[in-house]
């Protein structure tokens, strides 16, 4: 968990894909930044130690690829960004995880969302005024 200047306390996870079961929690958390922008995709990273950490636990973080996981970033027990792993990697020397992402729309750069027509369908066009 981090808190800083009494703004909240921050926990962050690796999920599977949609968000739907956290896989990990992340402890040891050195470095957590998110940002939002208007109009565009946003990003978060987050860096972690990894002394301390119980054997299951690095395993969890050995198996999170990019694409595959998404992180999710909770305040105070509310969910505040989430969004697809794009990048990262565990630094051996050091002990220490970097993980990169972006939020949800980034799907859209990387998935092709088809749109479901029935065949037996007709459309009318509408007027033009």
């Amino acid at each position: 968990m981090v808190d800083k200047l009494g703004c909240g306390t921050y926990e962050a996870y690796f999920n599977e894909r949609k968000g739907e079961r956290h896989t990990c929690r992340i402890r040891n958390i050195s470095s957590l930044s998110w940002n939002r922008k208007l109009n565009e995709t946003s990003d978060a990273t987050v860096s972690f130690s990894l002394n301390g950490w119980e054997a299951e636990c690095c395993n969890c973080v050995e198996t999170v690829d990019p694409w595959s996981h998404e992180l999710s970033i909770y305040r105070d027990g509310a969910e505040v960004w989430c969004g697809p792993v794009i990048n990262g990697g565990i630094d051996l020397n050091s002990m220490t995880a970097t993980y990169e992402a972006r939020d949800l729309s980034a799907w859209f750069d990387h998935r092709w969302v088809e749109l479901y027509v029935q065949e037996d369908e007709e459309f009318d066009e509408a007027p033009i005024n």
